[in-house]
Protein backbone atom coordinates (compact mmCIF):
# COMPACT_ATOMS: atom_id res chain seq x y z
CA UNK A 1 0.00 0.00 0.00
CA UNK A 2 1.86 3.20 -0.92
CA UNK A 3 -0.71 5.46 1.39
CA UNK A 4 -1.62 4.87 4.48
CA UNK A 5 -5.37 4.35 4.77
CA UNK A 6 -7.33 6.43 7.24
CA UNK A 7 -9.52 4.55 9.67
CA UNK A 8 -12.30 5.07 12.01
CA UNK A 9 -13.71 2.66 14.23
CA UNK A 10 -17.22 2.31 15.43
CA UNK A 11 -18.91 0.22 17.90
CA UNK A 12 -21.94 0.39 19.88
CA UNK A 13 -21.67 -3.02 21.56
CA UNK A 14 -19.43 -2.82 24.34
CA UNK A 15 -15.43 -1.83 23.80
CA UNK A 16 -14.05 -4.28 25.72
CA UNK A 17 -16.32 -6.72 24.46
CA UNK A 18 -14.74 -5.85 20.73
CA UNK A 19 -11.38 -4.84 21.05
CA UNK A 20 -11.73 -3.12 17.31
CA UNK A 21 -8.34 -0.79 17.87
CA UNK A 22 -5.74 -3.34 19.20
CA UNK A 23 -6.13 -5.28 15.94
CA UNK A 24 -5.95 -2.10 13.48
CA UNK A 25 -3.17 -1.03 15.04
CA UNK A 26 -1.24 -3.95 14.52
CA UNK A 27 -1.33 -2.85 10.68
CA UNK A 28 0.85 -0.74 8.86
CA UNK A 29 -1.22 0.56 6.21
CA UNK A 30 -3.19 2.14 8.35
CA UNK A 31 -3.26 5.04 10.09
CA UNK A 32 -5.91 5.40 13.10
CA UNK A 33 -8.39 8.54 13.37
CA UNK A 34 -10.42 7.73 15.75
CA UNK A 35 -12.86 5.09 18.01
CA UNK A 36 -16.10 5.73 19.12
CA UNK A 37 -19.28 4.37 20.44
CA UNK A 38 -21.43 7.37 19.96
CA UNK A 39 -23.79 7.05 16.98
CA UNK A 40 -23.68 10.99 17.15
CA UNK A 41 -20.20 11.39 17.20
CA UNK A 42 -19.66 8.86 14.91
CA UNK A 43 -21.68 11.06 12.41
CA UNK A 44 -20.17 14.03 12.93
CA UNK A 45 -16.37 12.61 12.13
CA UNK A 46 -17.98 11.42 9.12
CA UNK A 47 -19.33 14.84 7.66
CA UNK A 48 -16.16 16.82 9.18
CA UNK A 49 -13.23 14.63 8.11
CA UNK A 50 -12.19 12.40 5.29
CA UNK A 51 -11.95 8.61 6.06
CA UNK A 52 -10.68 6.15 3.54
CA UNK A 53 -11.72 2.66 5.80
CA UNK A 54 -14.46 2.27 8.45
CA UNK A 55 -14.83 -0.51 10.60
CA UNK A 56 -17.98 -1.04 12.09
CA UNK A 57 -18.89 -3.61 14.88
CA UNK A 58 -22.40 -5.08 13.86
CA UNK A 59 -22.91 -6.37 17.34
CA UNK A 60 -25.13 -3.81 19.05
CA UNK A 61 -28.39 -4.85 19.46
CA UNK A 62 -29.90 -2.37 18.52
CA UNK A 63 -28.95 -2.17 14.82
CA UNK A 64 -26.71 1.02 15.13
CA UNK A 65 -24.07 -0.84 13.41
CA UNK A 66 -26.32 -1.32 10.55
CA UNK A 67 -27.09 2.57 10.78
CA UNK A 68 -23.58 3.50 10.65
CA UNK A 69 -22.88 1.44 7.74
CA UNK A 70 -25.36 2.82 5.66
CA UNK A 71 -24.35 6.72 6.81
CA UNK A 72 -20.76 5.99 5.96
CA UNK A 73 -21.26 4.62 2.83
CA UNK A 74 -24.53 8.05 2.12
CA UNK A 75 -21.53 10.60 3.31
CA UNK A 76 -18.50 9.53 1.87
CA UNK A 77 -19.44 6.51 -0.85
CA UNK A 78 -15.43 5.88 -1.66
CA UNK A 79 -14.98 4.81 2.00
CA UNK A 80 -14.36 1.17 2.00
CA UNK A 81 -16.28 -0.60 5.18
CA UNK A 82 -15.01 -3.86 6.92
CA UNK A 83 -17.92 -4.90 9.18
CA UNK A 84 -16.80 -7.11 12.22
CA UNK A 85 -19.10 -9.82 13.89
CA UNK A 86 -18.64 -12.72 16.56
CA UNK A 87 -21.77 -13.72 14.86
CA UNK A 88 -21.25 -15.26 11.86
CA UNK A 89 -24.83 -16.65 10.50
CA UNK A 90 -25.11 -15.69 7.07
CA UNK A 91 -28.39 -13.80 7.29
CA UNK A 92 -26.28 -11.04 9.11
CA UNK A 93 -23.52 -11.24 6.69
CA UNK A 94 -25.67 -10.89 3.62
CA UNK A 95 -27.87 -7.76 5.57
CA UNK A 96 -24.06 -6.08 6.47
CA UNK A 97 -23.24 -6.23 2.81
CA UNK A 98 -26.55 -5.55 1.58
CA UNK A 99 -26.43 -1.90 3.49
CA UNK A 100 -23.27 -0.96 2.38
CA UNK A 101 -20.06 -3.11 3.56
CA UNK A 102 -17.20 -4.37 1.04
CA UNK A 103 -15.56 -6.90 3.35
CA UNK A 104 -16.60 -8.76 6.80
CA UNK A 105 -13.93 -10.17 9.47
CA UNK A 106 -15.02 -12.17 12.10
CA UNK A 107 -14.32 -11.74 15.79
CA UNK A 108 -12.13 -12.70 17.50
CA UNK A 109 -9.86 -10.94 14.67
CA UNK A 110 -7.60 -13.18 12.53
CA UNK A 111 -4.58 -10.94 11.82
CA UNK A 112 -4.00 -12.43 8.78
CA UNK A 113 -7.75 -12.09 7.83
CA UNK A 114 -7.86 -8.63 8.37
CA UNK A 115 -4.76 -7.59 6.50
CA UNK A 116 -6.79 -9.36 3.31
CA UNK A 117 -9.45 -7.60 4.10
CA UNK A 118 -7.72 -4.36 4.15
CA UNK A 119 -5.72 -5.03 1.34
CA UNK A 120 -8.51 -6.14 -0.81
CA UNK A 121 -10.41 -2.33 0.24
CA UNK A 122 -6.50 -0.50 -0.45
CA UNK A 123 -6.48 -2.02 -4.08
CA UNK A 124 -9.97 -0.95 -4.55
CA UNK A 125 -9.18 2.44 -4.14
CA UNK A 126 -5.95 2.13 -6.13
CA UNK A 127 -6.48 5.08 -8.55
CA UNK A 128 -4.90 4.31 -12.13
CA UNK A 129 -4.01 6.69 -14.77
CA UNK A 130 -6.64 7.07 -17.72
CA UNK A 131 -5.25 5.18 -21.09
CA UNK A 132 -4.57 8.11 -23.20
CA UNK A 133 -5.98 8.22 -26.88
CA UNK A 134 -4.51 9.02 -30.38
CA UNK A 135 -6.06 11.00 -32.62
CA UNK A 136 -4.40 10.82 -36.40
CA UNK A 137 -5.31 13.78 -38.67
CA UNK A 138 -4.15 13.38 -42.58
CA UNK A 139 -4.73 15.94 -44.19
CA UNK A 140 -4.90 14.78 -48.45
CA UNK A 141 -2.46 17.12 -49.68
CA UNK A 142 -0.15 20.16 -48.03
CA UNK A 143 -1.86 23.29 -47.07
CA UNK A 144 -5.05 22.05 -46.47
CA UNK A 145 -5.01 23.02 -42.39
CA UNK A 146 -4.07 19.46 -41.02
CA UNK A 147 -1.43 21.12 -38.45
CA UNK A 148 -3.95 23.75 -37.59
CA UNK A 149 -6.36 21.49 -36.88
CA UNK A 150 -4.10 19.34 -35.02
CA UNK A 151 -3.32 21.98 -32.86
CA UNK A 152 -6.49 23.43 -32.10
CA UNK A 153 -7.72 19.48 -31.65
CA UNK A 154 -4.67 18.83 -28.85
CA UNK A 155 -5.61 22.53 -26.96
CA UNK A 156 -9.36 21.55 -26.71
CA UNK A 157 -8.69 18.41 -25.36
CA UNK A 158 -6.46 19.19 -23.11
CA UNK A 159 -8.71 22.60 -21.63
CA UNK A 160 -12.03 20.09 -21.84
CA UNK A 161 -9.90 17.21 -19.61
CA UNK A 162 -7.49 19.74 -17.56
CA UNK A 163 -5.04 17.17 -18.17
CA UNK A 164 -1.73 17.20 -20.57
CA UNK A 165 -1.72 16.68 -24.02
CA UNK A 166 0.61 15.97 -26.90
CA UNK A 167 0.90 16.62 -30.23
CA UNK A 168 3.20 14.79 -32.82
CA UNK A 169 3.93 16.30 -36.17
CA UNK A 170 5.16 13.07 -38.37
CA UNK A 171 5.51 15.26 -41.65
CA UNK A 172 9.15 15.01 -42.39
Amino acid sequence: MAQKLRLCLFSAANPKDTPLASSFEELDGVNLLGETEDIEEFREGMRTTTVDLVAISLDDEGGLGFEAIEYATEIQPACGVIGVSTDSDPTKIIRAMRTGCNQFVHSPIDPGDLRDAVARIAASRQVSAPAGKRICVIGSSGGVGATTISCNLAMEFAGLTETDAGLVDMDS
